[in-house]
């Protein structure tokens, strides 16, 4: 398999995609209203605004970061070696985190509802036993075991796998065509060729499959975060799109800036209660919001990022081991601030500083310095001076 080519503007909006999702979850802690593993008695509700400005647009980034990071290896002439190498990267992690790092999550929901006693490891013993758990005891419940946060790899490795069990597809003339295609698109053609798909999705799917990352039936999501990802793959295959993202990037910028101020103000206003105009309304304009952002950060990326910075190598290789530890860190930390009583500066300080403080020591000293760690945590683990090829 060829050298993946790397792109330094890539490789530091993933950075910066997943540093946000950190702060999105403590956020969560925090705001009012929202359902979240655990709550702090310190909640407010003028997060609600900031919060959802980046729902809107957080997971989309992160699948078309995922199917860029795809395209730019362009392992399409050895499709099921790249599925094995993928699957390393993604499934491992993700069955090491539901073993050992997940647990903690459900367990103190468990706790916090009364429904198990004290005692990690006598949960653990139920948890992994089948025990049957009442209703809400924690997140994924009825299903007796959950990978809560770590949902994305899965996803993220399904809509891989079907790319690339179709390669001969992007090695066909079809293939060659439809990539070149995207790459000679004007701004307005990239724009709708991210938004319609996902306001499709949302108006025809969404109250059929709810948003419940079930995987299997979950239609809604796979329409829109697999069409988001196919997107991503067609940009990371070709080169010409970029010159364009980076030349309109100020207009991606308006454009993200105009259709938030006609969908947010709008979606804060309505109750429950909507007839259906107004729900596909609010809808698409969500779906026109999301692929306009998404397109000001890949062009102005492009315009900033795209050159060599200090530490990006080692930051890029953290994100994973980050993202699997992160959560389970902030779930903790937040049930001990709140046992103490902390005030909510304290308290803040502990769950934000004590999560990045966390991930820094657990990827450092735990992951990194251990070949077998790195291997089970996804990472490269070098082989005569060698790294694999295959990013994300």
């Amino acid at each position: 398999m060829p050298a993946a080519h790397r792109r330094h503007d890539i490789d530091a909006l993933r950075v910066l995609a997943f540093g946000l999702l950190v702060l999105y979850h403590v956020g969560l802690v925090y705001v009012a209203d929202w359902d979240y593993h655990i709550k702090s008695a310190h909640q407010t509700a003028w997060l609600e605004v900031p919060m959802t400005l980046l729902n809107r647009w957080r997971m989309p980034l992160l699948f078309l970061l995922s199917g860029i990071a795809l395209g730019l290896a362009r392992p399409w002439s050895t499709p099921w070696r790249a599925i094995g190498q993928r699957s390393r990267r993604l499934l491992l992690p993700l069955l090491v985190g539901m073993l050992l790092v997940v647990p903690v999550q459900p367990y103190i929901e468990a706790l916090r509802g009364s429904h198990v006693p004290p005692g990690y490891f006598d949960f653990l013993g139920l948890y992994f036993g089948g025990h049957p758990w009442p209703e809400d005891a924690f997140g994924g419940w009825a299903y007796g075991i959950t990978w809560n946060h770590l949902w994305f790899l899965p996803y993220a490795w399904l809509y891989g796998a079907l790319a690339l069990a179709v390669a001969f597809v992007w090695r066909s003339r079809a293939g060659h065509a439809a990539i070149a295609a995207v790459h000679r698109a004007p701004l307005p053609v990239l724009w709708l060729g991210l938004a319609l798909p996902a306001a499709l999705a949302m108006n025809l799917l969404a109250d059929a499959w709810p948003d419940r990352k079930d995987f299997f039936p979950d239609l809604y999501n796979h329409s829109h975060y697999g069409a988001v990802f196919l997107f991503g793959l067609l940009l990371g295959s070709g080169d010409g799109v970029w010159e364009t993202l980076r030349r309109a990037r100020w207009w991606s910028l308006g454009a993200s800036v105009v259709l938030a101020l006609a969908y947010f103000p709008w979606l804060f206003a309505v109750d429950d209660r909507l007839p259906p105009w107004e729900v596909w309304s609010l809808r698409s304009l969500r779906a026109a919001y999301m692929a306009a952002v998404l397109l000001a950060l890949l062009g102005w990326a492009r315009h900033a990022l795209d050159r060599p910075w200090p530490g990006l190598a080692y930051a890029n290789e953290a994100v994973l081991p980050w993202y699997v530890f992160h959560q389970s860190l902030i779930v903790p930390l937040a049930w001990w601030a709140g046992q103490r009583g902390l005030g909510p500066l304290a308290d803040v300080a502990v769950v934000l500083g004590g999560t990045v403080l966390g991930c820094l020591l657990l990827h450092e000293f735990a992951v990194r310095r251990w070949a077998p760690m790195r291997w089970l945590f996804g990472l490269p683990v070098r082989r005569d001076g060698r790294r694999d090829a295959l990013a994300g």
